[in-house]
């Protein structure tokens, strides 16, 4: 993130890639995909945590993995 991407208090301009918007609004957008990214990874650490209990040793040797998706 640079600084430069903030000229003015209310607007976003993206150096890197020219991508402008409110500042406000793309806030929100950051936030909501970072609690997106947040609730996938506790909906993944409940079910493989269920699969590995009852599966365990299938799961070991099979290479299954959580969707990749990093927590925060």
């Amino acid at each position: 993130m640079s600084a430069e991407n903030r000229a003015t208090q209310s607007k976003f301009a993206c150096v890197e890639c020219g991508y402008t918007e409110n500042a406000d609004l793309n806030v929100a957008i950051n936030i909501l995909r970072a609690g997106h990214v947040q609730l996938v990874c506790q909906v993944n650490d409940a079910v493989m945590s269920s699969a590995k209990r009852t599966h365990r040793s299938h799961l070991l040797h099979s290479g299954v993995e959580t969707a990749g998706i990093p927590c925060l």
